[in-house]
């Protein structure tokens, strides 16, 4: 991942839609359901804060 980010900017957009659509497929969904779970809360963090810091 840290390559996509690094040289995202130097690959035309087919190659970078490629890139990222190729490793979004080989995330592990149990890598990222903790992010999915805490959406709810973390949204109302932001709530609470009226958009200032969390």
């Amino acid at each position: 991942m840290y390559l996509a980010k690094k040289y995202l900017g130097y690959w035309s957009q087919d190659k970078a839609k490629h890139i990222i659509t190729s490793i979004w497929e080989v995330i592990d969904t149990t890598y990222l359901a903790p992010y999915f779970e805490s959406m709810p809360s973390r949204i109302q963090a932001v709530i609470d804060a009226k958009g200032g810091l969390t």
